[in-house]
């Protein structure tokens, strides 16, 4: 399929934002054909690092969220709208609206999917979208599979009350690791004192022979 015809980008009026959330989530949703899925990734409680003046709201936190699809699938969308906006597009930014879509191929995707799978406090749930039937019961057309990895995290802000960039949470294997670091450490120290005490008794009895 040829790709859709529409203005080109011009990469001298570039700027750059850079975003850094806490939190993801991820789900998946069939639907006829059987073969086609559809899966996404949102990242949010998203901090604006840079040009948060110009660009960015630097009162607020924002959202992303990555739907997968191919360039079959764009074309077929890029035929339904109007042939002004860049074919180079692949989503839109709006520093005082909601959630931004983003739609990448499948390969980008893998890399955010991946992103969650150490994260714990898992929230699973299953969403179905339905219709009645003439026989009775309802048909169902859709159903999501949805995973949110929901760490408990309070968000620091400055003297402003503002929003701001604080280090990421640890995760949890690697805080554990620690933990048991320390006690084999502490447990280490404590069999040397244990076997120092004892020699140290074991001599003074004999000076005391």
């Amino acid at each position: 399929m040829d790709s859709p015809k529409g203005p080109t980008r011009d990469i001298l009026k570039d700027k750059h934002l850079t975003f850094v959330c806490y939190r993801l989530s991820r789900g998946v949703r069939v639907e006829r054909p059987l073969s086609r899925r559809r899966r996404w990734v949102s990242a949010d409680d998203c901090l604006c690092t840079s040009d948060t003046k110009e660009i960015c709201n630097p009162t607020r936190l924002y959202s992303f969220a990555f739907h997968e699809t191919s360039e079959e699938e764009e074309a077929e969308q890029m035929d339904l709208f109007e042939k002004d906006i860049s074919q180079d597009r692949i989503g839109t930014f709006d520093a005082d609206s909601g959630p931004t879509l983003i739609r990448v191929p499948a390969h980008f995707l893998d890399l955010l999917w991946n992103a969650g799978l150490a994260a714990d406090g898992v929230l699973r749930s299953i969403e179905i979208t339905i219709q009645p039937q003439d026989r009775g019961g309802w048909a169902i057309f859709e159903a999501s599979f949805n995973e949110k990895f929901a760490q408990p995290f309070n968000w620091p802000v400055d003297k402003n009350s503002r929003p701001k960039v604080a280090p990421l949470p640890a995760d949890p294997a690697v805080v554990e690791l620690r933990a048991l670091r320390a006690r084999l450490r502490f447990d280490a120290w404590s069999g040397l004192a244990i076997i120092a005490v004892g020699v140290l008794v074991a001599f003074l009895i004999q000076l005391w022979r």
